[in-house]
Parts: structure tokens; C-alpha cells; sequence
């Protein structure tokens, strides 16, 4: 019995571990560390980062908070809006946490010369099933500004 526990508690370490913020990883090719280009657009997971192509900036998306959007299988009088938490990291400047909302404004973010812009968040909410917050994927449009 004794180690039973001990091998079901080594597994939630593990688990917990897989999921940490620290182990970074991008959706659709991107990776950690990857850059990425301007007019392309791109999709990051929650603890992703990538570079923004000839910078020394990186965007981090560290969550989401505030997620009100209307569930797909409901029919809701207004559409919601979710709230995505970016950080992004500059050589020799102070980090700066930026929010971009996908249904109110603000919709995107000035940075480095580019403007950022969140065009899609998923999953898509359905009643009844909370979205877990290391599940959400996040696809951004990076334009010059």
C-alpha cells in the first residue's frame, strides 16, 4: 500500500512538472526560442515564448484570466471576451506585461516596432466544461507599425 501512495504522488510530481510554466512550448512548429516573422501569423500555448524576428525581444504568453466568451453550444446576447496575459521580455529593459482582449478592446499591443494582435484563442468554450488554464492556444498576427 505504502508504495502504491509513493508511486501515485511521484506521477502528480511529474505531471505537475510537464505543465510548468519553465518548460516553455509553442503550437504549429513553432518551439521555444523559435522566432517569428512579421505578416506571418503564428500561435503560442500558455508558457510559450518566441523572438520577434531581428529583435532581441521575446513574447511570453504566461495565461488567461477573465475568460467570459459565450460557450459554442449556448446562444448568448453578447459574444464575451477573454483576457491573454503577455509578457515581453527586452535586452536591457524592464519587462513589460501586456493584455490583449479578444472580444474588447484593447485587441492588440504596440512593441518593437510591430503591432501584435490577437486574432483567435482556443479551445472555444462549451457549457458545463471548464477550460483547464494550460490548455489555451493562442494565435497572433505580428504586423510593422
Amino acid at each position: 500500500m505504502q508504495k502504491v501512495r509513493h508511486v501515485a504522488v511521484l506521477g502528480m510530481l511529474l505531471a505537475a512538472a510537464c505543465g510548468s510554466p519553465s518548460q516553455p512550448h509553442a503550437t504549429t512548429g513553432n518551439v521555444s526560442g523559435a522566432s517569428v516573422q512579421p505578416g506571418r501569423d503564428f500561435q503560442l500555448a500558455v508558457g510559450a515564448a518566441a523572438w520577434i524576428e531581428g529583435t532581441a525581444s521575446r513574447i511570453v504568453f504566461r495565461l488567461v484570466k477573465d475568460d467570459s466568451r459565450c460557450p459554442a453550444d449556448v446562444q448568448c446576447v453578447w459574444a464575451g471576451s477573454a483576457k491573454v496575459v503577455l509578457t515581453l521580455l527586452t535586452e536591457g529593459q524592464v519587462d513589460r506585461e501586456i493584455v490583449i482582449n479578444t472580444g474588447v478592446e484593447p485587441r492588440s499591443a504596440s512593441l518593437s516596432g510591430f503591432v501584435l494582435r490577437l486574432t483567435s484563442l482556443s479551445p472555444v468554450p462549451r457549457a458545463g466544461s471548464p477550460i483547464p488554464a494550460g490548455s489555451y492556444v493562442a494565435t497572433f498576427e505580428l504586423a510593422a507599425a
